[in-house]
């Protein structure tokens, strides 16, 4: 292990620990984005059953209304209790196709991951550069923007992860 260059200018350091700045912001940004993708996905195979269920019960209201007026106007049993049974049947289908939507939609969370990373990065930067061991010297700085790079890469991609 060798031990870290002091021969850099404090501008130099600072241009360093910006740019792994930014590529902490774009690893966290492209997480967050994974998980919103992932519940939009969930959230849309739920709208989507309930607009079925919507529109099953739609068409079950339909055939009991038209077997209750067949049942109005015959006072005999055949035609309208075909209707009958057909919309029973679609009513069913609506209420099972309702609550599997309703569940579906229950499981949607939101960006848990990217939070909880977002919270430890500002937590490394926080202990980074507020520590009492720092004299202020460019060596203090740049253990600081190495130690900060190094917690999020590990806290992102785990610490067995090789680019």
């Amino acid at each position: 292990m060798t031990a870290p260059r002091t021969d850099r200018s404090i501008g130099q350091l600072v241009s360093d620990a910006l740019d792994d700045f930014r590529s902490i912001v774009q690893h966290e940004k492209a997480l967050l984005k994974a998980e919103i993708s992932r519940a939009a996905k969930v959230g849309g195979v739920g709208a989507g059953l309930v607009a079925a269920a919507v529109g099953t019960l739609s068409l079950a209201t339909i055939f009991l209304l038209i077997a209750a007026a067949e049942g109005l106007v015959a006072a005999g049993l055949p035609p309208w209790a075909g209707f009958l049974i057909v919309g029973g049947a679609l009513l069913l289908l609506a209420i099972v196709l309702g609550l599997v939507g309703v569940a579906s939609l229950k499981k949607i969370s939101g960006p848990t991951r990217a939070v909880e990373q977002g919270k430890g990065t500002v937590e490394d930067v926080k202990g980074a550069f507020g520590g009492d061991d720092t004299d202020g010297s460019s060596a203090d700085a740049a253990k600081a923007t190495t130690k900060i790079a190094a917690t999020s890469v590990v806290g992102t991609y785990g610490a067995g992860h090789k680019d």
